[in-house]
């Protein structure tokens, strides 16, 4: 029984060491796995927040170089400059530069490495890494190269293409160029950014842990980036083929795993994990020394065997029972850790996928959990944010406000409901950025309600609230822009620009973008005077003194001197700005513009806008701050197109009433002015003298000396009847040689003859002129009628004066007295006025009518174009010329020499082109010619009477009348003779009552303009203007122009560089006989200057 009982005690006791030991080596091997799965997790969150870290460092380091890439772009001209502060801002990086394709440096600063592609030191896989790099479209880092400044040290460089920064793509040109930066332009697409840094210091990586742990950083192709401690033997930048990687090939999908066996670069045994860097092409792996693990594992079973053993022989029973039910708690716990581990993973893998940013609390709003995209928004790493209070990575303002907003959270936790952010909410980022966003936050809460934390959302909405400003800004600026429009068509015909400014300005500051607004100019001493103002600040202008010498130029002087926009988006920031700094903080000129409004390319005025917000003035903003100032420039162009018109119709205006050689009243002023006159000599019962007369002799002095002494001497008579006749009297120029005289005055005619017996005598005696001087005698014949005594309408007295003055020119000798008074005898005398038209008529139709011919030069080709036919009537052995008969012919003399003249002019050119001379003729029409109901058939009639001739080779030459030009048959006429080719040319344009807006009705197809614009066109180059507009208006109207009075070679130099189509003058030829046209015409050449100068001028107008 004992030994039976000893046998089954030693069975027991037996069973019981068995199990004991098994128990023992059972409890070893679990306690190893524990170890070893437990070290497994931790190296693999260690390997995960490095890897957050990481992508964190590289992120930032991206962003700079992107931000770096940016200001390049914008200014390529200053790269050396923004390369060098990069680098003082940067202190972890040693250098910085622009490299091309192949990684050759463009700009650089700091230290830089050889470039890896020309540095034939270093391994093929290097080369082939940094290569793989510059071909690469977005940041990258290539792996270490040794520094060669000191031994053990290595460096890495990180590239990142322009083509990878926002709006920096670069399409190249036609002819393989790039862009230019560093003053080189590259025939590359794309150049890269480089900054080198020591590496691994400048990438602020945590030093790994103590009990040997390791850290390893390896490259998608295989490389070695970085291993904390270094290795011993194994330089940077190699090939690996470890455990580590061929853990990695073997699951190319997985972001992370574990790895163990023999490491061949320490030649030890590892246990370790990986995780794959999101968005780089990088592995972080954490490692042990499976020694270690071996280490901690004996010398926890240590204890535990020692206790075994003590408590065997006592407690073998109730050890194997406490084994059984350890057993069952250890599997049980195994279960609720892998539970764990499983809802863990799971939401690290939800809160990674979701878009928004999202970040969890405790109860006491400490952060507890956030997913990469929280990380990101924020500028937190998860190591450093978990366990901070929610306000302090969570820091939020409300647009435009510097007190931070409160937390949702906190109220989400204190009310238990859903808590949404404020509008224009802005999150303040760790790295200083400031993001629109909008958010939420909810409670968590347990079964019995009570919060056990929160959870907040939120996501970037930065990009659509700036295309909401944007859209507001440029709602509010083409609001400005029409009314500015509306503004300009009101002002701009009115040609008031001080008004044009004034609301210019105040538009623009009433405007929601703009809060000031101001127009001024320079004046003489180079001081901005200010035309118009509105807005802030307004009152205030006279305090600020703007000046074009100061060395300091505001940023109105500056954009004044350039011609073209300039803007300041802080303007209180500007150091320029510190004398006037308290005036623009105080009226809150954050932003300001400045453009010049341009009139014929030159400023005329500047324009300056200012603004209460910062950063105002981008891109689009300034497109229309430009258009604006194109608005106003067209609104300047067309006050001074409309000051212009107004010039040549009041200069026009002028010279239908005034004499342009002598600025006397001509012959349109006489009859209204002796009107005016008799009305007063009735209501006053006073005598009215009208004296009418001419130089004797005056046609030799043309003859002699030519007509510029001529015109000398009429403006010398009419400079002494100005300063001769008392108030009251009134002179004119009636043409050619003569003059009448208005006078008022006097109850007899003995009270009159005194004045004029004085004027007269005034005008007698030599006078100065010409160059050198020339003294030559001046005497005048001089018929006066007196009204009441000879009480006729005006056009009779005038007769009666012509009448008067004929009869006291009849007389020659001593005895002439010094004017003759009209006696109505004088109507029946032998020279009586229809006795000497009856005369004239039979010298026109009796043979005594004789053409000559002045010629017309074409001054494209340089040839005679045309000729015009002048009248002359033989008397006695002289000429008479037009002036002398013309007056004196009525109605049907004026008829009869139009006829006869247009038939001889069409007989010469008939002769000339039997000769073999083509060219044209031109006859002048009297204005009662025209009223004739039969006039075009008779003058196309006449063409028909010679084979020889086409109806284009006449040229009809109306005077400018109004009257006449007026009347409905007449345009008929001209009508019907222009559609069959004859050539119909306004003669004297600009003389007459006529407004040059009625060449738009007539057909016309010549201008002739007067010489009245010539003539002192040496002396007066104003004259050039208002000549330039209607050659302008001719050329317009599609007509051919030509300017007569071309008498001296200046006049010819002046008009060859003019824009008529022909000249006509004494300067090219005075007029001749019709037999010495063909010669003339054939041997005809341009004066050698004009010749010379010609045709470089004519290539200058092309």
């Amino acid at each position: 029984m004992g030994s039976h009982l000893h046998s089954r005690l030693r069975r027991l006791w037996l069973g019981v060491a068995v199990c004991a030991a098994l128990f023992m080596a059972w409890n070893a091997w679990r306690a190893w796995q524990d170890i070893r799965n437990q070290s497994q997790e931790r190296l693999r969150a260690f390997a995960a927040e490095y890897a957050i870290e990481w992508r964190s460092t590289l992120r930032a380091r991206e962003d700079a170089m992107q931000r770096l890439g940016r200001r390049l772009l914008v200014r390529p001209e200053s790269a050396q400059q923004q390369l060098d502060t990069y680098l003082l801002e940067r202190p972890g990086v040693e250098g910085v530069a622009l490299a091309d394709a192949q990684g050759r440096y463009v700009a650089r600063s700091g230290a830089l490495p050889q470039p890896p592609l020309q540095d034939a030191q270093l391994t093929p896989p290097t080369r082939a890494a940094y290569a793989a790099c510059l071909r690469d479209k977005t940041f990258c880092l290539g792996p270490p190269i040794p520094d060669k400044r000191a031994a053990g040290s290595w460096m890495a460089l990180e590239y990142l293409p322009l083509a990878a920064v926002p709006g920096g793509t670069q399409v190249p040109s036609p002819g393989g160029a790039g862009r230019t930066l560093a003053g080189r332009a590259f025939p590359q697409e794309w150049l890269v950014l480089a900054q080198a840094s020591v590496f691994p210091r400048a990438l602020g990586l945590l030093q790994a842990p103590g009990e040997g742990m390791a850290f390893v950083v390896l490259r998608n192709d295989g490389l070695l980036q970085l291993r904390f401690p270094p290795p011993p033997h194994l330089p940077y930048g190699q090939p690996q083929r470890g455990i580590m990687l061929e853990a990695i090939r073997g699951q190319p999908q997985a972001t992370s795993g574990m790895f163990s066996g023999v490491a061949s670069s320490v030649n030890r045994h590892l246990v370790g994990a990986y995780v794959r860097v999101p968005d780089y092409p990088f592995v972080i792996g954490a490692d042990l020394p499976t020694r270690s693990l071996l280490q901690r594992w004996a010398g926890q079973l240590g204890g535990t065997l020692l206790l075994f053993l003590g408590l065997f022989a006592a407690g073998s029973w109730l050890f194997a029972s406490a084994l059984r039910q350890l057993g069952r708690t250890e599997r049980g716990r195994e279960q609720a850790l892998d539970g764990l581990r499983r809802q863990r993973d799971e939401l690290d893998v939800t809160l990674s996928s979701i878009g928004d940013a999202v970040i969890a609390t405790d109860a006491r709003g400490r952060i507890s959990r956030m997913n990469p995209e929280a990380v990101r928004l924020t500028g937190w790493p998860a190591s450093e944010a978990l366990g901070q209070p929610i306000e302090q990575v969570f820091r939020i303002a409300v647009e435009g406000e510097d007190p931070p907003a409160p937390c949702p959270v906190a109220r989400a936790l204190a009310t238990g409901r859903v808590v949404a952010l404020a509008n224009h909410t802005e999150l303040r980022t760790r790295d200083g950025r400031v993001l629109a966003i909008e958010d939420s936050a909810a409670p968590i809460t347990r079964h019995d309600g009570e919060a056990r934390g929160a959870v907040l959302v939120f996501h970037d909405v930065s990009d659509r609230r700036e295309r909401q400003r944007r859209n507001e800004r440029l709602k509010s600026l083409y609001a400005a822009l029409a009314e500015l429009g509306e503004i300009v068509q009101q002002h701009a015909r009115q040609g008031d620009e001080l008004a044009l400014f004034r609301a210019a300005c105040e538009a623009l500051a009433a405007s929601s973008l703009f809060n000031a607004a101001w127009i001024g100019r320079p004046d003489a001493a180079g001081v901005f005077q200010v035309l118009a103002s509105a807005g802030n600040g307004s009152h205030g202008l006279e305090q600020i003194e703007l000046r074009l010498d100061d060395p300091q130029p505001a940023i109105a002087v500056r954009a004044w001197l350039a011609g073209e926009l300039r803007v300041h988006n802080d303007f209180p920031a500007d150091p320029i700005n510190l004398p006037r700094r308290d005036f623009v903080v105080a009226h809150r000129w954050h932003s300001i513009a400045a453009v010049p409004l341009l009139r014929a390319g030159r400023p005329e005025v500047i324009l300056v806008v200012t603004s209460p917000a910062r950063g105002l003035f981008q891109d689009d903003v300034r497109e229309l701050i430009a258009r604006i100032a194109r608005l106003l420039d067209h609104a300047l162009d067309e006050m001074a197109s409309h000051r212009a018109l107004q010039q040549v119709r009041q200069r026009e205006q002028w010279l239908a009433l005034h004499d342009t050689l002598t600025h006397l009243p001509n012959r349109n002023m006489l009859e209204s002015a002796l009107q005016q006159a008799i009305a007063r000599a009735d209501a006053n019962g006073t005598l009215l003298a009208l004296a009418y007369l001419d130089l004797d002799g005056f046609k030799s002095i043309n003859d002699v000396y030519g007509h510029l002494v001529g015109d000398q001497v009429l403006r010398g008579v009419a400079e002494r009847l100005k300063t001769q006749l008392f108030a009251g009297a009134l002179a004119l120029r009636m043409g050619g040689d003569e003059f009448v005289i208005i006078l008022e005055g006097g109850k007899e005619l003995a009270e009159l003859e005194p004045v004029c017996l004085s004027f007269l005598e005034h005008l007698r005696g030599p006078m100065q002129v010409g160059n050198p001087p020339l003294s030559l005698q001046v005497d005048t014949s001089c018929g006066i009628t007196i009204y009441p005594y000879d009480r006729e309408t005006p056009d009779t007295l005038l007769r009666h004066a012509d009448m008067a003055l004929y009869a006291h020119k009849s007389r020659r000798g001593p005895q002439r007295s010094a004017y003759r008074l009209y006696d109505p005898a004088m109507a029946s005398a032998s020279f009586s006025t229809p006795d000497r038209r009856a005369e004239l008529r039979r010298k026109i139709d009796t043979g005594d009518l004789v053409l000559h011919y002045q010629p017309v030069l074409d001054r494209a080709s340089g040839r005679i174009h045309h000729v015009e036919a002048l009248a002359r009537l033989r008397q006695d052995s002289d000429l008479l010329q037009p002036d002398a008969f013309l007056r004196e012919l009525g109605p049907m003399e004026l008829t009869l020499l139009g006829t006869r003249v247009l038939q001889q002019a069409l007989a010469d050119l008939a002769a000339w082109v039997r000769q073999g001379l083509h060219i044209g003729v031109s006859v002048n029409v009297a204005p009662q010619e025209l009223l004739a109901a039969d006039f075009s058939a008779q003058v196309l009639a006449e063409i028909a009477r010679h084979p020889e001739l086409e109806p284009g080779m006449l040229s009809l030459e109306i005077l400018e009348t109004e009257e006449v030009l007026g009347e409905n048959v007449v345009l008929a006429q001209l009508s019907a003779l222009r559609a069959e080719g004859v050539r119909i040319g306004m003669d004297d344009v600009g003389s007459a009552y006529a407004s040059l807006l009625r060449l738009k009705t007539l057909p016309v197809d010549l201008l002739k303009i007067d010489q009245a614009f010539v003539r002192d066109l040496p002396v007066h180059p104003r004259d050039r203007l208002f000549l330039d507009a209607i050659l302008a208006l001719g050329h317009a109207l599609g007509m051919r122009t030509v300017i007569e009075g071309v008498e001296t070679q200046a006049h010819l130099d002046l008009l060859w560089q003019s824009s008529a189509d022909g000249l006509q003058g004494f300067a090219i030829s005075p007029p001749m006989r019709p037999e010495d046209i063909p010669a003339f015409v054939a041997s005809f050449r341009m004066p050698p200057r004009i010749a010379r100068d010609g045709p470089a001028f004519q290539q200058r107008l092309c």
